[in-house]
């Protein structure tokens, strides 16, 4: 889990600093956290748009602590060293 959650914080950091980064895949790698959440892992249903996914009660305790607590703390300080940098 936190070779996944280093590598999204990398290429979010890459992405703030204009560097060309697979949105798509930062979010799928975001959305693993949010699916390690689900309590019934059991049941997979095919959604409308042809997509598949989980069926069960979502949650977030994992996503919060293991991912979204670490984003902030990222966020914070590469945004005070982009204002070191600015003043």
């Amino acid at each position: 889990m936190t070779d996944l959650r280093m590598a999204i914080l990398t290429e979010i950091t890459k992405d703030r600093d204009n560097e060309i980064v697979d949105k798509d895949l930062i979010k799928e790698a975001i959305f693993q956290f949010i699916y390690m959440g689900f309590e019934k892992k059991t049941a997979i249903k095919k959604t409308n748009s042809g997509d598949w996914s989980w069926v069960g009660e979502k949650n977030l305790i994992i996503y919060d602590q293991d991912f979204e607590s670490h984003l902030a703390t990222a966020t914070l300080e590469y945004y005070r060293q982009k204002a070191e940098v600015w003043t």
